[in-house]
């Protein structure tokens, strides 16, 4: 009786064991995107192309909180403001670089 009592115990275990699934917490992932979208980005991994000198340098706070939401890993992407003001957003990869040199705030494009 022993016996019998040992081995079903062995044999629940061990279904147990393989019954388990890893997932990954889907509200840590989520929690962290939105992290980013409400973070202002830091300085030097953004760029504000502007056309013209005269052209104004002030960016409104919402557009400044969709540079974070925006960045993709290995591309850069550019989001235009209008027709004289464009941001360019660096990719994750060429931000988190251990060489990475943060890039000049605005600049003035012909």
């Amino acid at each position: 009786m022993k016996i019998y009592f040992f081995l079903t115990t062995i044999l629940f275990f061990s279904f147990e064991g393989f019954s388990q699934v890893v997932t990954q917490d889907e509200n840590t992932i989520n929690s962290s995107l939105i992290q980013l979208a409400e973070e202002m980005p830091e300085k030097g991994s953004y760029q504000i192309l502007l056309k013209g000198e005269k052209t104004s340098r002030e960016i409104p706070d919402e557009i400044m909180y969709q540079v974070n939401s925006k960045r993709l890993y290995d591309e850069v992407v550019f989001i235009e403001i209008n027709k004289n003001v464009r941001i360019k957003i660096l990719p994750f990869r060429e931000i988190r670089d251990k060489n990475f040199t943060p890039i000049k705030t605005y600049v003035y494009e012909k």
